[in-house]
């Protein structure tokens, strides 16, 4: 290790009553606060201080991520489970995994990453999100904008350029986009589920999005002609489809890429049983 050493601190790390922090960084006394940095260490060798104080930061945010991390939910199927087996892009863009658990978009058109292996009738998707850039006042730019699209039809991949209209025409948008965005007026207002062009919007309440740079969940569940979406656990929207506008009562689902670096993860399904059918 070398004859010198530099000088580290004296927020040491190790057991109760003999140190400051634990062996993952955190303080005794606080809730909260960890520290990360060769300052857990009395003095530390002079051979690659900086690799030392690079590790037991990278160890600390592990250790916080793990504590904060829920167990699953074993009656959820995860749709994402760090590899794209069984998801397809259509149209433009394409999503970067990140992490080995987050899916970000990275819009160039507008595309959509969907599931290809199975078809979903009655359902609860939760869908974990996180938006940058919500708003925007620079002339020019547009404010973050994408969203989970459910029960549309088979995608053709013969033309990637164009299949994802499919999707937008025949199922069901659950936005996220703070500013409501509409391609077909050019208009913006606070709106949620967005079915089919022959079907108008449902709109629900932006202020339910706040803090606007922060980690969202969704909930939406399908039952028949019944779909609702949960925003952080409170009843957002509520969308009643009509028995003849030729709503689709199943289909695939897919993550939105439009505008902005829209992060998902955490994309788990549960699939309910048919209200028409009686239980056994």
């Amino acid at each position: 290790m070398g004859t010198t050493h530099h000088e580290a601190g004296t927020l040491w790390m190790g057991a109760p009553g003999q140190s400051v922090t634990d062996s993952f960084g955190k303080f005794y006394h606080l809730a909260n606060a960890y520290v990360a940095g060769p300052a857990l260490f009395p003095v530390t060798g002079s051979a690659n201080p900086s690799l030392t104080a690079t590790t037991l930061a990278r160890r600390s945010a592990e250790a916080i991520v793990s504590s904060r991390t829920a167990a699953p939910d074993l009656a959820f199927k995860p749709l994402f489970t760090g590899a794209r087996q069984g998801w397809q892009m259509a149209g433009g863009g394409d999503f970067l995994t990140i992490f080995g658990s987050i899916l970000e978009a990275r819009p160039d058109g507008l595309g959509l990453l969907w599931y290809t292996r199975q078809i979903f009738r009655n359902f609860v998707l939760k869908v974990g999100w996180l938006s940058f850039n919500p708003t925007t006042n620079i002339t020019g730019s547009r404010a973050d904008n994408s969203g989970a699209l459910i029960r549309f039809p088979a995608l053709n991949a013969s033309d990637p350029g164009n299949d994802r209209k499919l999707a937008s025409d025949k199922g069901y948008e659950i936005q996220i986009d703070d500013m409501g965005f509409n391609v077909d007026t050019g208009q913006t207002s606070a709106r949620c589920i967005r079915p089919g062009p022959s079907m108008g919007w449902h709109r629900h309440r932006r202020s339910h999005r706040n803090p606007p740079v922060s980690g969202i969940a969704f909930e939406i569940e399908a039952t028949d002609a019944t779909i609702s979406v949960t925003l952080n656990g409170q009843l957002v929207s509520t969308y009643l489809i009509q028995a003849n506008d030729g709503g689709r009562r199943e289909g695939h689902i897919g993550l939105q890429c439009h505008t902005g670096n829209v992060q998902f993860r955490n994309v788990m399904i549960r699939s309910l049983p048919d209200p028409g059918i009686p239980m056994a």
